[in-house]
């Protein structure tokens, strides 16, 4: 099925959409947002098209003797069909591999865009395939959906979006130029501040591990309101309340000095681990003292009766 499935996402055929990975389709985009268009997708295709000649060389030999008509050349078929394989998985292999040297150093670029206002409400263009993507290859772009929203204090008085791009190269400065390539849609109208599931680079900068951290830093008495939207670029926000990503969508927060704290959530009494665990530490030391006197008590009763 891998293989049937690499075939298919390599020559675009349609209907084989086998490799999938947490609900991603990876497709023709995929393979050539990793691959390019050059000798290495070229070695890809050939590759898949000679590892599946052998399954398919042992299909033709078992059909034949099911039905009872022996082949002739079942024996070069089956030579034919283990070589195809052999040389298939090089040829599989050397196009990977070659990819490695890609990844060699990482670097990472930073911008930085001052916001207006102390009050935000944000929201997220919602891809419009249900099944989402990681690749896609569109208008000479390479569109990725690898990006991770996080709020955090600011340490000036004015809110501002950082954006923090992360790419490999074969070397520092080929790294650092994929990094520095990137474009990533938002705009800002009033309170309303809209950001975007996916970044764009220039296809021809191919799929290098590049990923996008999004931080919205805040000083202390701003406000953001969290709309469900943006539920897929969450990454693990840190709040007064400790309340999980998915809990934090639909209620309006505020940076105050001690974090992020809701100002619409219902209270609720939270406790860390370490404040359970020591409460429970301390219900056991409890326990076993009150164990302790009742059996040093039984033991003086045993030892009355005794005496008598």
């Amino acid at each position: 099925i891998t293989l049937l499935g690499i075939f298919g996402s390599t020559w675009n055929f349609e209907g084989f959409n086998f490799l999938s990975f947490n609900g991603y389709i990876y497709g023709l985009d995929g393979a050539q947002a990793i691959f390019g268009s050059g000798w290495r997708l070229l070695a890809l295709r050939a590759g898949t098209l000679l590892t599946l000649l052998l399954p398919l060389f042992a299909l033709v030999v078992f059909l034949a003797k099911i039905f009872g008509r022996e082949l002739t050349n079942s024996k070069l078929l089956s030579f034919s069909g283990i070589a195809s394989f052999i040389v298939g998985l090089i040829l599989i292999f050397i196009s990977a591999g070659s990819l490695l040297t890609d990844f060699r150093e990482r670097a990472t670029e930073t911008d930085q865009i001052t916001l207006s206002g102390m009050s935000f409400d944000i929201t997220a263009d919602i891809l419009e395939d249900d099944q989402g993507f990681f690749f896609d290859v569109e208008d000479e772009l390479l569109h990725i959906e690898n990006v991770r929203f996080n709020i955090e204090a600011s340490r000036s008085s004015t809110a501002s979006l950082e954006l923090k791009h992360a790419a490999s190269g074969r070397n520092h400065s080929e790294a650092r130029a994929r990094a520095q390539s990137f474009d990533y849609p938002t705009a800002q109208e009033g309170e309303a501040l809209r950001l975007s599931e996916y970044f764009t680079v220039p296809k021809e900068s191919l799929y290098r591990g590049q990923d996008l951290k999004v931080t919205l830093r805040l000083p202390v008495g701003a406000t953001v309101y969290l709309d469900e939207s943006i539920e897929n670029i969450m990454y693990d926000i840190r709040n007064v309340q400790d309340m999980y990503d998915g809990d934090m969508l639909g209620h309006q927060w505020e940076m105050t000095p001690e974090g992020l704290s809701c100002t619409d959530c219902a209270t609720i009494e939270y406790y860390d681990a370490h404040d359970f665990e020591e409460s429970i530490e301390e219900n056991l030391e409890e326990m076993e003292e009150s164990i302790e006197e009742k059996l040093e008590a039984l033991e003086l009763e045993l030892k009355k009766l005794k005496d008598r």
